[in-house]
């Protein structure tokens, strides 16, 4: 199970040498990825994870390109969610309610001024 998963997007880059590495050595099991965090409008993040559970379902990433990066209209996305099915789960929170019970996030009523101590503040050092 690798949490904070949207870390790895980038693994389609060869130039992302961790994500590749944790790619390389986790090959052979099988695989969670959890994240909240958003992919930023980019059907290449979604590529870089889902290579990270198979390699097969979308093929390499030329291929990938061709059949997905100029994707208009609803039919358009059926055969992308068809291949996102077996690999692909999408909670939100609103469907977890029943399950968690979530910490209300509210802000405290007034902003508070803090100030550094004289053993907080820094110097700048220069040489």
């Amino acid at each position: 199970m690798i949490d904070e998963a949207h870390r790895l997007r980038n693994v389609y880059k060869t130039t992302n040498k961790i994500a590749n590495t944790i790619k390389k050595i986790v090959s052979h099991a099988p695989k969670i990825l959890l994240t909240a965090t958003h992919l930023q409008n980019s059907l290449l993040e979604l590529y870089g994870l889902v290579s990270m559970i198979d390699d097969y379902t979308f093929g390499d990433l030329q291929s990938y390109k061709h059949q997905f990066s100029r994707l208009t209209g609803n039919d358009s996305f059926e055969d992308l969610k068809n291949r996102l099915e077996p690999v692909c789960k999408r909670t939100l929170r609103r469907q977890m309610l029943e399950y968690i019970k979530f910490t209300n996030r509210l802000a405290s009523g007034r902003p508070q001024i803090l100030y550094m101590s004289q053993d907080q503040k820094c110097t700048p050092c220069y040489r």
